[in-house]
């Protein structure tokens, strides 16, 4: 159900979209090729799958990043009031 809602979307939009919103534009989703129109339809469920956990990723490392510069700040801070 998922799979043919986004292939549907692709067709009609001719673009993907990732959780956070990033897009993927299919070219050949509505060309008069059957070959190129079932690569695009693929290429647009893998591209949400991998983009949105790519997104995740992403946004995982930037708060871990976060995370260790407090961690670290806050440690050298008790370090030096010695």
């Amino acid at each position: 159900m998922w799979i043919e809602k986004t292939k549907n979307d692709a067709k009609k939009d001719g673009f993907i979209t990732t959780m956070l919103g990033r897009r993927r534009y299919l070219e050949d989703i509505n060309s008069h090729d059957k070959q190129k129109i079932a690569n695009a339809e693929r290429q647009a469920v893998n591209s949400v799958i991998q983009g949105s956990a790519a997104d995740l990723m992403k946004l995982s490392m930037l708060k871990i990043g976060s995370y260790i510069m407090r961690l670290s700040k806050h440690n050298f801070e008790k370090i030096t009031h010695w």
